[in-house]
């Protein structure tokens, strides 16, 4: 596991990885440093090289709920506490090297959390020019996947073709964590099912996955569960009516 020391410099306190030495990390510099992915009010991303490194720089605007501003952990730091224990438990994520906070109060995006690219292509990339066998293959990786996730007792926060990465020999990476949580008991059933009509409803709309491949999806991941918490049938209600809902939400947009 990556080692961190406490960060301070200036307004900005937090918490660095060994990886990075501190006097290349100067937060209002980054913002203007390399590519430009997201930007955003309330957030804004870009992708860039750091000691040597293809990171991600995640900056947060706070929330504008008092309440949570003074009383809830910051998001950075609740990112890097999910990421450390998603990689405790063998859940391949990206890898954290960076989360503080800026105590300066005229600051529109004061919490920095960066990161290190996953360097494998995602599920959503991986369909786009794949064969009915290779399509069967990656689903297969993607079922075995989310139910590691869900087996360890997390659940993802946007579980979509596009926040899967698999690697050359099929080991899957979660990426985009910022809402991924542990499973709450009394909720787990219902979180768990989300995160399967959230892959499949998506996956059909962008990548044509057909009801038979949903089964054998669906087919899989009950297999490769410790506990099985869904039926099969109700899911594949479900997904469908969240595919409907997609396409109409799509159509609307176009408008």
């Amino acid at each position: 596991m990556t080692e961190y020391r406490t960060y301070h410099n200036y307004s900005w306190n937090g918490f660095i990885s060994s990886e990075l030495n501190d006097m290349d990390l100067v937060p209002e510099r980054l913002e203007v440093q390399g590519e430009m992915i997201v930007s955003k009010p309330n957030r804004m991303v870009r992708r860039m090289d750091l000691s040597g490194m293809t990171v991600y720089a995640k900056w947060f605007a706070p929330s504008k709920n008092i309440f949570k501003r003074l009383f809830l952990k910051p998001l950075v730091f609740k990112l890097l506490d999910i990421h450390q224990a998603l990689l405790a438990s063998g859940i391949g994520c990206a890898e954290p090297l960076f989360a503080a906070i800026s105590g300066k109060a005229f600051q529109n995006l004061p919490q920095l959390f960066i990161y290190k690219e996953v360097p494998y292509p995602s599920i959503s990339k991986r369909l786009q020019n794949a064969s009915a066998d290779e399509a069967a293959r990656i689903y297969a990786a993607a079922a075995k996947a989310i139910a590691a996730l869900h087996n360890a007792g997390f659940v993802h926060g946007d579980c979509l073709p596009g926040n899967i990465c698999l690697s050359n020999d099929g080991q899957p990476f979660f990426i985009d964590n910022d809402r991924t949580s542990r499973s709450l008991p009394f909720l787990r059933q219902r979180q768990e099912s989300r995160n399967l009509i959230q892959f499949c409803a998506h996956a059909a709309h962008q990548r044509g996955m057909t009801r038979e491949m949903q089964n054998r999806f669906l087919v899989r991941y009950i297999e490769c569960r410790s506990q099985i918490t869904a039926s099969l049938e109700p899911l594949l209600d479900k997904i469908e009516a969240r595919k409907q809902e997609i396409l109409k939400e799509r159509a609307s947009a176009k408008r």
